[in-house]
C-alpha cells in the first residue's frame, strides 16, 4: 500500500531548483514590463499592491527598530496583534531581515520563488512514500507548487508561506506514524503554528480527517504506545507553537469577525446557487483572478482562494485514481473534502465554524490530489481496475 522510504537518492534539490527556476520565469517577463514603465519591481493589484509590499517593508525597518507598538497600524496597536498573522512568525519575513528595508518591494520575487520552491520539495518529500518512480514524484512536487492555488494566491503573499510550509507536517506525520520517527513532527507542528495561527485551525482538522483516513484504510496501524506519542508529540508542538498565538487571542477574543455563526439552513446550503456551479468549476478549470468573477457573477467568489485546479490535468488523475483505488486512504479523504466543500458548516469548519465563506483549506486537499494524480500516471491502466 504505502513505500518505505527510499531506494534511490533523494532529488529534493533537483525539485527544489527546478521549482524556482520555474518560478522566476514565470515572475521575470512581469518583473521586466515593470522595470520598463519606471516601477523597478513586481506589482500586481490590490492587497499585493497595498499591503503585502507595504507591511513587509514597514515591519523590516520596526523589527530593526526595536518597535513594541505601532502608531502607524490601525488607529495604533500591538504589534504582534496586528502582524502575527500577516507576518511575523514567518520564517521567510526574518530571513528577509537580511535585506534593508527600503530593498523589501524588489525582495518579494524572490521570496515568492523560495515559497513555491520549498513548496515543490515538500510536496515531493510527501509523495515519495507513495509514488514509486522518482520523476512522477517529482512531477507531484511541481504540480503543487504551481497549482492554481498557489498561483492564485501570489495576490496574498503570506498564503504562500503556509502552501510552502504544510507538506513536511504531513511527511513527518506519515513517518511518526508509520516509521516511528520521533522529533520531527512536534517541530513542524510548532512551525505552522506560527507560522499563521488561522490556517493552522484547518490544518489541525484536515490532520484528524487525514488521520481517521490512514487508519479507515488499513494504512496506519496505530496501537495504543504510539497513539499515546501522536497525542505527546501533537500537544507539545501546540505549546511550542503558541508563542504567538496566545497574545494574538488575547486581542482577537472580543473581535466580533471572529463570532459569526450561521442561521437555520445556513448550516447546509449555500444561499446561492451558483456557489455550487463555482466550486464544481474550480476543480476542473483555471481560477479567475483573486478580485475579478467571471463565468460565475453571483454568490461569494472574489477573493476566497476557491480553486482546486493542476496545471495540464486538472482533477482527472484525481478521478481515475479514486475510481481505481476504492479503498485507498487518498480516495476517503478527497471523497471527504468534496463534501466538506459543498456543506457550508463542514466548510466552515476549517475556520472555527465562521459563516464567511472562504476555501483557503483547499491546498491540503491539493496536495493529496497531487499525490493521487502522480501515482494513477505511473499506472496509466489503473483507472480499468474496477
Amino acid at each position: 500500500m504505502y513505500l518505505t522510504l527510499p531506494r534511490e537518492k533523494s532529488r529534493y534539490w533537483r525539485v527544489f531548483w527546478l521549482c524556482f527556476l520555474l518560478a522566476a520565469a514565470l515572475f521575470l517577463p512581469h518583473c521586466i514590463a515593470d522595470a520598463l514603465q519606471g516601477g523597478g519591481y513586481f506589482h500586481y493589484a490590490g492587497d499585493f499592491n497595498d499591503q503585502q509590499i507595504n507591511f513587509y517593508q514597514y515591519a523590516n525597518a520596526f523589527v530593526k527598530q526595536g518597535g513594541s507598538f505601532s502608531w502607524a497600524t490601525d488607529l495604533g496597536s500591538g504589534f504582534v496583534n496586528s502582524y502575527s498573522f500577516y507576518l511575523l512568525g514567518s520564517p521567510f519575513f526574518w530571513l528577509s531581515l537580511w535585506v534593508p528595508s527600503r530593498l523589501m518591494p524588489w525582495m518579494m520575487v524572490p521570496l515568492l520563488c523560495l515559497k513555491m520552491a520549498l513548496a515543490g520539495g515538500g510536496a515531493y518529500r510527501w509523495a515519495r512514500r507513495w509514488v514509486r518512480s522518482e520523476d512522477w514524484t517529482m512531477v507531484a512536487g511541481c504540480l503543487y507548487a504551481f497549482s492554481g492555488f498557489t498561483v492564485y494566491n501570489i495576490f496574498f503573499n503570506h498564503f504562500l508561506d503556509v502552501v510552502a510550509l504544510f507538506p513536511y507536517m504531513l511527511a513527518a506525520l506519515d513517518d511518526a506514524a508509520l516509521d516511528g520517527k520521533r522529533g520531527p513532527f512536534p517541530f513542524w507542528v510548532a512551525l505552522n503554528l506560527i507560522n499563521n495561527y488561522f490556517f493552522f485551525a484547518g490544518q489541525a482538522v484536515f490532520l484528524v480527517i487525514y488521520f481517521l483516513c490512514m487508519l479507515a484504510g488499513r494504512v496506519y496501524k496505530v496501537g495504543p504506545r504510539t497513539f499515546a506519542s501522536l497525542v505527546w508529540e501533537t500537544m507539545l508542538g501546540c505549546a511550542m507553537g503558541c508563542v504567538l498565538l496566545i497574545p494574538a487571542g488575547l486581542s482577537l477574543i472580543h473581535n466580533p469577525r471572529t463570532i459569526d455563526p450561521y442561521n437555520g439552513y445556513g448550516y447546509l446550503l449555500y444561499g446561492n446557487s451558483q456557489q455550487y456551479g463555482a466550486i464544481l468549476y474550480s476543480a476542473f478549470l483555471m481560477p479567475d483572478a483573486p478580485y475579478f468573477r467571471d463565468m460565475f457573477q453571483e454568490g461569494i467568489l472574489k477573493h476566497t482562494s476557491m480553486t482546486a485546479y493542476l496545471p495540464l490535468v486538472g482533477i482527472v488523475g484525481g478521478i481515475a485514481f479514486c475510481r481505481g483505488r476504492r479503498a485507498h486512504p487518498f480516495t476517503y479523504i478527497l471523497k471527504t473534502c468534496i463534501v466538506c466543500a459543498f456543506v457550508p458548516v463542514l466548510n466552515s469548519a476549517f475556520y472555527a465554524l465562521n459563516s464567511s465563506y472562504y476555501a483557503r483549506w483547499y491546498y491540503m486537499p491539493v496536495l493529496v490530489l497531487c499525490g493521487a494524480t502522480a501515482y494513477t500516471l505511473e499506472r496509466p491502466h489503473l483507472a480499468e481496475r474496477q
